[in-house]
This record gives structure tokens, C-alpha cells and sequence, in this order.
């Protein structure tokens, strides 16, 4: 025994006391540590900002004060949709809608419509008012306007014997839109047909599609200019005829005489098929 623990003791003298570093793993737990609560504090960070901008947002739009007024759904301009707080895009999504067609029946007709979220439908759904029974009531001039005395979307305007005043009762035309036609109407001399109000300055294939059903047109109405009489002023005031093309009609009746069918300004060469087509209801030789 003596001589065991006398071995033990030289072992332990001659043996490797080196102790182990653990200095650098030690570092390695710290540094993963301090990333570890940094990365927490930045998605903490991260939230609170996203909080208070969705916060900020809400109060926002909750303070926006918009214009609700009773309306029909199916003749509402852009403008009044905005005036109810959609937005651009949804509004886009509303006149791709009409634009193929698409009729809203009744309110849950209008919550369907791609877009438009549960809220909206709750703030603006107490507001669409959809007749239940068009009524066609034809309408030539402010004293009938008075008589009848409503302003709605049953409506019938005839184009070349409205005024501005009687224009303004179609839903969606206002007192700017209402002067512009009949300001263009004067110009062409009347509308051969309702499909020329897209040819106004502004009015739109939306907007048109929109009133197309309430507005009519007389043909026989239409003032024609004589190729025979006109002077180059009231030649070039049509829209269609313009300033050149009054130029060339009045140096041809010079070179060969007045004008004996209006087929023949299509010898002009700035009178194509299109023009005379255009052209040609509005225009005569006697």
C-alpha cells in the first residue's frame, strides 16, 4: 500500500496539469447573447413604429369628414365616389364593372364588387337609393323641366333643342360639362347622333356610358352649311372642317365653279372616306 501511494504521488507530480480555456467559448456565448437581445429589440422597435403608423392612419381617416348624400350607385360620377372615400383604384375597379355591363340591383350587389371591404359597404350602403321603376319622361325645355320638377336618372334629354339648364338635370352632368356640349353642339351646326358627346372636350367613355340612355337625338334639326355660300370664317368654325380643309373647299368652287352634289369634295385630297362620312350631314349645295 505504501508503495501504491508512493506511485500515485510521482504520477500526479509528472502528469499534464494544463487546465482547459474556456475563455474564447465563453466570449462566443456572450457575443450570440447580445445579438440575440438586440434582434429582440429591433422587432420590438419594428412593432411599436408599425403600431403607431396603423394607429396614425386609422385617426386619420376616422377624422376625414366625407360628403354622404342619398344616391343612385349606377349613374354616380367619379367625383361621387370619391366624395364617399374610395379610392382611386376602387373606383377604377367600379367603372371596369360598368364598363362590362355590370348593374348594381341592390345593395348586396354593391358589397360584392371586388374592393370594396366590409366597411365601406357599412358607411356608404345606407345611402344607395336604386329606383325601383324607371319612368321615361321626355324633356325639351326649362318650362317642362319646371313642370315636372325632378332631377333624376329617368330622364330624357334631347341633345340639339336642350339649354344648359335642362342639360344639368341628368344626373352626372354638371354646369361645366352641360356649356362644353352645348357649346360643341353650336359649333357642329347639331348632333347627327348621341355618340358624339364622347367627342367633347372631358367627357369620357365612363361618363358617356353613364348618361348614353338619357339623352336623345333630332336629327332634322341639324343647321347644314351651303359649300356654295360659305366663306372661309364660317367654313373653318366646324369642327370637322377646320381651317385647311376650309382653304381647299373654297379654292375648288373657285377653280370649277359652285358645287353641284356635295360628293364632290371628295375629289379634295384632304377628304378622305372617314371626313365625308363625317362631313357629310352637315353640309349641302343649295
Amino acid at each position: 500500500m505504501i508503495v501504491l501511494m508512493i506511485g500515485i504521488k510521482l504520477t500526479d507530480s509528472f502528469g499534464n496539469n494544463v487546465q482547459t480555456d474556456f475563455a474564447e467559448f465563453e466570449k462566443q456565448i456572450d457575443s450570440s447573447e447580445k445579438s440575440k437581445s438586440y434582434k429582440n429589440h429591433q422587432s420590438s422597435k419594428h412593432s411599436e413604429i408599425s403600431d403607431r403608423e396603423s394607429n396614425e392612419w386609422a385617426d386619420k381617416n376616422d377624422s376625414k369628414d366625407f360628403e354622404m348624400v342619398n344616391f343612385n350607385p349606377n349613374t354616380a360620377t367619379d367625383e361621387d365616389w370619391k366624395d364617399m372615400g374610395l379610392s382611386d383604384k376602387q373606383i377604377a375597379i367600379i367603372d371596369n364593372f360598368e364598363s362590362k355591363g355590370g348593374k348594381i340591383r341592390n345593395k348586396e350587389d354593391f358589397k360584392k364588387i371586388y374592393g370594396i371591404s366590409d366597411d365601406d359597404y357599412i358607411r356608404i350602403s345606407p345611402y344607395i337609393l336604386i329606383p325601383a321603376k324607371a319612368r321615361t319622361i321626355f324633356v325639351k325645355s326649362d318650362s317642362a323641366i319646371k313642370h315636372y320638377g325632378i332631377k333624376d336618372n329617368t330622364i330624357i334629354i334631347e341633345l340639339n333643342d336642350a339649354d344648359t339648364i335642362s342639360l344639368t338635370q341628368i344626373i352626372g352632368i354638371g354646369p361645366s360639362f352641360a356649356k362644353r356640349i352645348c357649346n360643341y353642339r353650336d359649333k357642329l351646326g347639331g348632333f347627327i347622333n348621341k355618340e358624339q358627346l364622347k367627342e367633347v372636350y372631358g367627357l369620357n367613355d365612363s361618363i358617356y356610358l353613364k348618361i348614353e340612355y338619357n339623352v336623345s337625338v333630332n336629327p332634322e334639326l341639324v343647321k347644314k352649311i351651303n359649300i356654295n355660300m360659305a366663306g372661309y370664317e364660317e367654313l373653318k368654325a366646324h369642327p370637322y372642317i377646320k381651317s385647311k380643309c376650309a382653304a381647299w373647299i373654297l379654292n375648288y368652287r373657285k377653280m370649277h365653279g359652285n358645287y353641284k352634289d356635295i360628293a364632290e369634295i371628295k375629289n379634295l385630297a384632304l377628304v378622305d372616306d372617314e371626313l365625308y362620312r363625317k362631313l357629310a350631314p352637315y353640309i349641302r349645295v343649295n
